[in-house]
């Protein structure tokens, strides 16, 4: 009885899914606004704050121990599929700063408008 009930329990615990709970704070991969702050050297003696936007959030990604049994039992390897949260779409914006000489300086900056994930390797690197 004590084998049967055994076996059972292992049964289960190896045939039931395994569910991983998520929490409520986790972002998908998307469009985020913030302000930047900017220097302005032989034209302002302040910064100044600019909003522009940028992709954050979450991909997925994932890590597999893999066995190579022709080889040895103990041989294995880690296969890696990592996806990063980078701009898909972007959109070129400039805007007009007056300098203390009354001079006007334009800054040129570029606001991302869609966010995408992406497959990047062993590590995320930026994709401008």
């Amino acid at each position: 009885m004590v084998g049967l009930c055994l076996s059972l329990f292992l049964v289960l615990i190896f045939s039931s899914p395994i569910v991983a709970l998520t929490s409520s704070t986790v972002q998908q991969c998307q469009v985020e606004i913030y302000n930047e702050t900017l220097h302005f050297r032989h034209c302002l003696d302040h910064s100044i704050s600019i909003q522009t936007t940028r992709c954050r959030g979450q991909c997925y990604s994932e890590e597999e121990l893999v066995y190579d049994w022709e080889q040895t039992s103990t041989y294995r390897r880690y296969k890696r599929n990592f996806h990063c949260c980078v701009p898909k779409m972007t959109e070129a914006h400039e805007t007009l700063v007056r300098c203390q000489n009354k001079q006007f300086q334009t800054v040129r900056y570029r606001l991302v408008t869609q966010c995408e994930c992406k497959p990047c390797g062993d590590k995320c690197s930026e994709y401008f």
